[in-house]
């Protein structure tokens, strides 16, 4: 299935995440967190928010060209946790 969401994807050439109602909602959450010291990287929101998104489909992307060899829920929140600075 997300072999197939590849596909349509780039044949469709589908708007960029930030391009949506819900990335302003990320970014409006990451600025939050950001402020609260929750995120420890200060790097504009949007770029964190667009690094996510990056960050994710090349994880969707790895694990489905291994056949599902790894947690990709797992994997991505280890990257997640890496890219915003999170403690725990």
């Amino acid at each position: 299935m997300t072999q197939e969401f590849y596909r349509v994807t780039l044949r469709n050439e589908i708007l960029a995440p930030e391009q949506s109602v819900v990335g302003d909602i990320i970014i409006t959450l990451i600025q939050r967190a950001q402020e609260e010291g929750l995120i420890k990287n200060m790097a504009p929101a949007k770029e964190i928010h667009r690094t996510l998104c990056y960050i994710s489909n090349g994880v969707s992307l790895f694990w489905s060209m291994s056949n599902g060899d790894f947690d990709v829920m797992e994997e991505s929140r280890n990257r997640f946790k890496i890219l915003l600075m999170l403690d725990s």
